[in-house]
């Protein structure tokens, strides 16, 4: 069976997402993982109906059409909510209840997301199961190996740092407008209106937040004894951040690489409630929420905050940084609200529990070997360049009016077969066969299978 695996930000769900096409091997799937403009070229011009499309959030209802007259299933793993939401309700906008009849599964991280999900979408509950979340599996120790390389260039070059994980969202009015109109004009959520004001209002305080957090920053410089890099969220504007920080001594601002062998190589960890809090203090590493306004108080339900020492003004921020003890607190205390906000089983680990599923719930119609014409690939080429090109110019020339996050802070690079191997090589010991079949899109299957060619029909 063949598995469509989409990437729509690399640096957070290319391996884990490699790592369930790794799983499912074990079933005999073929898996194509890719950016989603090579994903879905392929995809939407199949001559035949088949195949999974497993998806980071829910879809259009005219996207979604398309969709399924190619493949015979939808299912949703949802990016979006993971172990840094504190309002799980918000899970009510992810999803068009117009495209319900349209999905075939939902694959959530924990009881929180199940129950809320649940209750926002009674329509499909039998479909909603928690699998965990297949980045989860990548914090454990045996996986580390894999980022040491580029934890060792990382602080070769910076020394020692606190990471900064950046999450306030759009940086600028212009932004937040043009954001608004795009989610009313676009969208088919039956509360959009409310949606849209709704982060209108969040955009709004986060710019503020944003604005205080640097002028912290530009105090604190001098009595900083280590450097803090900060990371942007792939929707902000890193030109703004490098604008905003420009002539501090310790503060830089880089936006490159997987966050996990960043994290790995911070001697600590400061944020405003997002994942890589969690992923630091599983990894050991000191964990500080930073919190200087009344906005940050609607966080403080959510595990980041519950998992972090509380840095409330700039005296405690200086002394967090500059303190050489990189423990971090237990967890004690708050095991039972982590056990039902993340899903887990001792036993199995999260991506192949989605592997299992997939295989248990969804069969085959057909058996079908993929080949693509060089028209198709040659179409893909040209649009890849366009849509990066067009990415390019936006950020040049509508710095503080583009309105969706350019491609190239997406994926930057692209996805090229050379880093799928070699996260292959590192999660599996099995003869696995990784190929490219067009731009920004690989094949990855058992070798055996690759070798014998036994499907019945092509495309």
């Amino acid at each position: 069976m063949n598995l469509y695996l989409p990437v729509e930000v690399k640096t957070r769900e290319l391996t884990a997402k490699i790592l369930i096409a790794i799983k499912t091997l074990d079933f005999n799937y073929n898996v194509y993982i890719g950016t989603k403009v090579s994903v879905n070229s392929l995809v939407l011009n199949k001559q035949h109906k088949e195949g999974i499309y497993l998806y980071s959030g829910g879809l259009d209802l005219k996207s979604l059409k398309a969709i399924k007259e190619k493949c015979d299933y939808f299912v949703i793993l949802d990016e979006e909510f993971g172990p840094a939401i504190s309002d799980w309700d918000m899970i009510g906008t992810r999803i068009s209840h117009k495209t319900l009849p349209m999905i075939d599964g939902l694959c959530v991280i924990g009881q929180f997301a199940q129950s809320a999900a649940m209750q926002q979408y009674p329509e499909i509950k039998n479909l909603i199961h928690k699998t965990g979340w297949p980045r989860i599996d990548l914090w454990d120790e045996k996986y580390k190996p894999m980022y040491q390389d580029k934890v060792n260039q990382i602080t070769s070059k910076y020394g020692s740092f606190i990471l900064f994980s950046s999450d306030f969202g759009l940086l600028s009015e212009s932004r937040i407008i043009k954001s608004k109109e795009f989610l009313l004009s676009s969208h088919d959520y039956e509360k959009t209106v409310n949606l849209a004001n709704k982060i209108t209002e969040d955009s709004n305080k986060n710019i503020q937040e944003f604005i205080d957090f640097v002028a912290t920053l530009k105090k604190i410089d001098n009595y900083l004894d280590i450097k803090i890099i900060i990371r942007p969220h792939p929707v902000e504007e890193i030109s703004v951040w490098k604008k905003m920080t420009r002539g501090l001594k310790n503060i830089y601002v880089v936006y490159e690489g997987d966050s996990t062998e960043w994290i790995l190589a911070s001697s600590g960890v400061i944020h405003r409630g997002c994942t890589s809090a969690v992923h630091a203090y599983f990894s050991g590493i000191k964990v500080g929420f930073v919190s200087f306004s009344k906005n940050s108080v609607k966080r403080a339900n959510a595990l980041p905050f519950k998992l972090s020492e509380h840095i409330i003004n700039e005296k405690k921020l200086i002394e967090f940084c500059n303190r050489k003890n990189h423990a971090c607190k237990t967890l004690e205390g708050h095991q039972h609200y982590y056990e039902n906000t993340i899903y887990s089983d001792n036993e199995i680990e999260s991506s192949q529990m989605i592997a299992e599923y997939l295989y248990t719930n969804f069969k085959s119609t057909e058996d079908i070997d993929i080949k693509i014409s060089k028209i198709l690939a040659l179409k893909v080429i040209l649009k890849s360049h366009y849509i990066h090109f067009k990415s390019k110019l936006k950020i040049i020339t509508f710095s503080k009016n583009y309105v969706t996050t350019p491609i190239s802070q997406k994926i930057p690079g692209g996805i090229k077969l050379s880093e799928v191997k070699r996260i292959v090589s590192f999660l599996s010991n099995n003869d696995i066969s990784v190929k490219r079949v067009m731009k920004n899109l690989m094949k990855i299957q058992q070798k055996n299978n690759a070798d014998n060619h036994f499907s019945k029909k092509s495309i």
